[in-house]
């Protein structure tokens, strides 16, 4: 019997993108073309004048690579279609012990004022939530299945994509997403128009 050749791999989410997720509203996650696999961080992206190659980049030591869109996607860190994606959120250990609580629960509200609620009640007791990137496999609630991956430049999503990224507006949802970009990646992130994965998934159980 031939072996599966899918892998596994953390993603992070924060607590709203989480609600999102959980509510059917997240269908896409798009993240900055920073580091490619077995490159490490990477530099100066872009498409490539190298005939027979699409695109070509730096890598940490300077050097010039140019590579073909499927080589390309062989490198996304995220992975490939088939793969999947398990989600790494704020959690902490109960209070009983035995299970994890996630500060993106299902049952409670989104609000800013309900979560600092939460924060002061847990910390006052000396639970601390912890940082996604600590959290183990064994902890996480959400496995995503990646479905597509392109690469584009961040101001080339639509009303569409930005609605699958689980923003919500009373007009421009593309607006929203603008927003959003800049309070993850810093003032001035949606201007500079970045190129960027844009991982399209689907929730498995």
């Amino acid at each position: 019997m031939p072996t599966s050749t899918k892998r596994e791999r953390p993603i992070i989410f924060s607590a709203p993108m989480v609600w999102a997720i959980l509510e059917g509203r997240k269908t896409q996650a798009r993240r900055p073309i920073l580091r490619l696999s077995g490159k490490g961080q990477i530099t100066e992206f872009g498409p490539s004048d190298t005939p027979g190659y699409e695109w070509h980049f730096r890598d940490s030591q300077k050097r010039w690579h140019d590579v073909t869109l499927p080589r390309l996607m062989e490198l996304c860190r995220f992975g490939v279609p088939g793969d999947r994606l398990w989600v790494r959120e704020t959690w902490r250990n109960s209070i009983a012990g035995g299970f994890v609580v996630y500060r993106a629960d299902p049952g409670r509200s989104e609000s800013t004022k309900a979560l600092d609620a939460i924060d002061r009640k847990f910390g006052s007791i000396g639970f601390r939530w912890r940082s996604p990137i600590h959290m183990p496999r064994w902890a996480s609630r959400i496995t995503l299945e990646i479905e597509q991956v392109r690469v584009q430049r961040v101001q080339d999503v639509s009303e569409a994509d930005a609605a699958a990224e689980g923003c919500r507006a009373t007009h421009s949802v593309r607006h929203a997403f603008a927003t959003f970009w800049d309070s993850i990646h810093g003032p001035g992130a949606w201007e500079r128009n970045d190129f960027c994965w844009a991982i399209a998934f689907r929730r498995v159980a």
